[in-house]
């Protein structure tokens, strides 16, 4: 009996003592996953470079600026990391139901995270000012391991749409690991030389096929495919596309730049502009969360990426 309770004590993991930041940076929880994964990233990403250099289709300033916009992230990403850990940690203090730490919470924690990293990308492609810090990603007019690094110096951000994950109450050792997976596993499906893969992987798993779907600016795939891991998001709330047609990449404006400001600012600036033009937040179209399908100043609308914006 005294056996059978332990067990059902090692089973019971709500009710976890508070944590300090402290106390999960000393503990030794955290892995840096990402930092670790880069080396490998930067060897595969030189491979494919040389192998399209072959087929004369490397493009070195195209891979020079990815680079230079993914040094740019790091950067911030390790500025404001403790930040986003803090509030991390106090969002799971906040609720009673906090959960022990146990290895085996990864898989429902990674499940649920993929469920928000599909809502989170979809509202990024949806609300204009989430676009102006997802647009450097879509930036560029070639499909490549490069475009891994070209991430917006805001990307940081993007963690407030998991919260959730802590507010549930998963030790945020486990939040951080599962989000640090969940951004290594979106590199392999940024590459051309894969492919369609067996039909059940192409069915449950997003692949470099549905993901080139995603970077297209065909008018068909424009909105498509969302998901970071699982394809099946997309199945279930109608924003999957086939990939049946050859891509065309960058944004449906053409807007392409070298300049790595330009990259990873002008959406932003294209903001202030039309704040300014109209006199008022309300009247700018896309400057806040709304669905972004209106034309509030008559102006001649632009088909950009997956919105409307004004000319």
């Amino acid at each position: 009996m005294n056996s059978l309770f332990n067990h059902w004590q090692l089973l019971s993991v709500f009710g976890a003592p508070e944590i300090s930041l402290h106390d999960l940076i000393s503990n030794g929880e955290i892995k840096p996953i990402v930092l670790w994964g880069i080396p490998f990233m930067l060897l595969f990403a030189i491979i494919e470079f040389l192998a399209l250099r072959k087929e004369h289709k490397a493009n070195a300033k195209d891979a020079g600026i990815s680079l230079a916009v993914g040094l740019g992230y790091y950067g911030s990403t390790f500025l404001t990391r403790f930040l986003v850990y803090a509030l991390v940690v106090w969002f799971y203090n906040l609720v009673p139901w906090r959960m022990e730490f146990y290895w085996w919470m990864i898989l429902p924690c990674f499940i649920l995270h993929d469920l928000c990293a599909y809502w989170e990308h979809r509202i990024m492609h949806e609300s204009r000012i989430c676009w102006s810090i997802h647009i450097s990603h879509h930036s560029a007019n070639h499909y490549n391991l490069w475009l891994n690094f070209r991430q917006s110096w805001f990307e940081q951000l993007r963690m407030l749409f998991f919260i959730p994950l802590t507010v549930i109450g998963f030790h945020p050792a486990i939040y951080i690991l599962v989000y640090q997976v969940n951004t290594v596993m979106e590199f392999w499906v940024h590459t051309e030389f894969i492919k369609k893969l067996p039909r059940w992987i192409e069915y449950i798993f997003i692949t470099p096929s549905h993901h080139r779907v995603h970077h297209a600016s065909n008018p068909k795939y424009l909105d498509k495919n969302f998901g970071n891991t699982f394809v099946i998001w997309d199945r279930m709330f109608g924003s999957f596309a086939e990939e049946n047609e050859k891509p065309v990449y960058g944004l449906v404006t053409k807007d392409f730049s070298n300049n790595m400001l330009h990259i990873v600012f002008h959406e932003a600036l294209n903001i202030l502009k039309d704040v300014r033009e109209t006199g008022s937040w309300k009247k700018t179209p896309l400057a806040d969360f709304r669905k972004p399908r209106k034309n509030c100043s008559g102006k001649k609308e632009i088909q950009t990426t997956g919105f409307k914006t004004i000319a």
